[in-house]
């Protein structure tokens, strides 16, 4: 298996949460993990040259310190620390074009429509799935694993399930699908045909369906306590400032007890690694 994790690293106990689930992640699916550590010009302690360069070094030996202990831990990791300049979030979005998925740490007390959230931004422009890890994540490597999908027939929904699909098969998980739709719908039929899809592509991955009467939110957070990862289709925006994720999404962020990994859409050369990988 092939890949790569990349995390946004801001050395807060959130990061560092996302730091141990991409580590675990990554060993669990045969992935390497990138450590990407944006520095912002004009940030405190950086307008003086000299400053800057302090700062730059200090970082640097900071996230090498990281590396020594990773790989320490884990030597037959693949680990890369980076440490760059740029504007907030946009090292990590151009990171994204080359990642298979994104992980930054959840924010604490996240509150519907906050504004500014750079991780609502990240989630709704990144170009791969992005993983937001509670700072309350523990890996659990016991018991059957479980990949929770709000399974939808939007854009989103359909690149969400294909990706919590192929990457239940890396785990070695079952794939619980949340459907919120009536069962004689229009839509409910849509979702039926996509996971029969997912049924033809990834032969022998168990599939657990939940149907669900209207708000399927609650349901996703309740699964969360016993899932590994809940992945759920987003809105994506070209626009890196926005940050429309969409109602459920909105819901359940910040209530998980696991990841959540949102999927706005999955590059060609992603797909074609996914199904490689199975």
């Amino acid at each position: 298996m092939t890949g790569r994790i990349v995390v946004g690293w801001t050395d807060s106990a959130e990061a560092h949460a996302a730091l141990d689930w991409a580590v675990h992640q990554a060993l669990l699916t045969g992935r390497s993990v990138t450590l990407a550590h944006e520095m912002t010009r004009g940030a405190t302690g950086t307008e003086d040259p000299g400053n800057a360069w302090e700062v730059e070094a200090k970082a640097r030996r900071r996230v090498e310190a990281i590396r020594r202990t990773v790989v320490g831990e884990f030597p037959d990791l693949e680990f890369q620390p980076v440490v760059e300049w740029g504007e907030p979030g946009a090292g990590l979005l151009r990171w994204s074009r080359s990642a298979d998925i994104l992980a930054v740490g959840a924010p604490p007390n996240r509150h519907l429509r906050m504004l500014g959230a750079l991780t609502d931004h990240l989630a709704a422009a990144a170009e791969s799935p992005v993983a937001l890890v509670p700072r309350t994540w523990r890996g659990n490597s016991r018991g059957a694993r479980t990949v929770a999908v709000g399974a939808t027939s939007s854009p989103g929904g359909r690149a969400a399930l294909k990706f919590a699909s192929h990457e239940a098969i890396r785990m070695t998980a079952s794939l619980v699908a949340v459907i919120g739709a009536d069962r004689h719908s229009e839509q409910a039929r849509a979702i039926l045909q996509n996971l029969e899809h997912v049924e033809n592509e990834c032969p022998g991955l168990p599939i657990e369906i939940h149907w669900e009467k209207g708000d399927v939110a609650p349901a996703l957070i309740r699964i969360s306590q016993t899932s590994q990862i809940v992945v759920l289709g987003t809105h994506h925006s070209p626009d890196r400032w926005s940050i429309r994720l969409g109602p459920v999404t909105d819901l359940v962020l910040g209530h998980t007890a696991c990841p959540v990994i949102t999927v706005a859409r999955l590059r060609a050369r992603s797909d074609t690694e996914l199904v490689g990988s199975g």
